[in-house]
Order: structure tokens, then C-alpha cells, then sequence
């Protein structure tokens, strides 16, 4: 579920605009049926793409940053059989 603005996957960011939010992930796949979910938060700006392709490139300016948060407790519901 996301809440807020974020470009799309692939898509790099328009420059001076805002993008916010908060973004509630699935767990990895690693973890089938246990619920843990992971929060992704973001508050950034860019100033300047740079050009991170080209050898000693310009760097990329922004304001602002994204972090992303793992809830350290996972919830487990198991049916079996006796």
C-alpha cells in the first residue's frame, strides 16, 4: 500500500518537485506465511540527476533522503493436522 507521491519503477524523478510518502512492503519471499512488514519512508528532492553512467561524472544532488524500516517481529499462523 502506498501513501504519497514516488516516480514510477524506472523512472527517475522530475527535478525541484517534492516527492513524499510511505510505501508498506510485503515481506521478502524468503519468509512465505509469516507476516512482517517493511516500511519504506520517503522525503527527497532532486536538484540535479548527475550522470552516474559516465566515468567521474557529476554526482547527484537532492534534498531530503528515503529510509526503509524492517519490523523486528513477524506474526506466523500454522494449520496442521495431528
Amino acid at each position: 500500500m502506498r501513501i504519497g507521491i514516488k516516480p514510477d519503477i524506472g523512472e527517475s524523478g522530475k527535478l525541484n518537485k517534492w516527492y513524499f510518502g510511505i510505501d508498506f512492503l510485503r515481506c521478502p519471499p524468503s519468509q512465505v506465511g509469516i507476516f512482517r512488514p517493511s516500511i519504506f519512508i520517503w522525503c527527497v528532492k532532486w536538484l540535479d540527476h548527475g550522470e552516474p553512467g559516465m566515468f567521474n561524472g557529476r554526482p547527484e544532488k537532492r534534498k531530503g533522503h528515503w529510509k526503509e524500516f524492517n519490523f523486528p517481529w513477524g506474526i506466523r499462523i500454522e494449520i496442521i493436522k495431528f
